[in-house]
């Protein structure tokens, strides 16, 4: 099972990268959405608008899309705090996270003022990335790795 972390703003269309990576990925999936906020802006007014962006139809949505997808296992939302590499490197060790949602042509569009874009923070890690929706098979080796 790969634990694969993918950014949402919390929108409808942003859940469309769980079905693409469902689609490319043949093997069993657990799906963690992730926002990130500033640690200085993170307070009562900050999770009070964090829990208005998670609505019901967004629940909803995931529930359509997990009973879609027989390779997903579990869709939750985990939210980070803080917008430096040093804590999203800690955030993805504790949560094991396998694989990285990035798209080639990714355009964030913060919900709030005080949200991170996931970006930087993405391409700056080490861990693999999917950018291109082609189907994947992560055990068959490349043709590098066959010379």
């Amino acid at each position: 099972m790969k634990n694969v972390l993918v950014p949402t703003d919390f929108s409808i269309e942003s859940l469309e990268l769980i079905n693409k990576t469902a689609k490319a990925i043949a093997e069993k999936l657990n799906i963690y959405l992730f926002h990130a906020y500033e640690i200085p802006a993170v307070n009562d007014k900050t999770i009070a608008k964090k829990n208005n962006l998670i609505t019901e139809q967004l629940r909803q949505r995931c529930r359509r899309i997990k009973a879609n997808n027989k390779n997903i296992t579990n869709i939750s939302v985990k939210i980070m705090q803080g917008g430096s590499h040093a804590i999203f490197s800690n955030f993805t060790d504790n949560h094991q996270i396998d694989l990285l949602v990035l798209p080639n042509k990714y355009i964030y569009i913060p919900p709030t003022a005080e949200s991170v874009s996931p970006i930087k923070l993405f391409r700056k890690s080490t861990i693999e990335k999917l950018s291109d929706f082609r189907e994947i098979d992560f055990n068959q080796k490349n043709e590098d790795d066959r010379l």
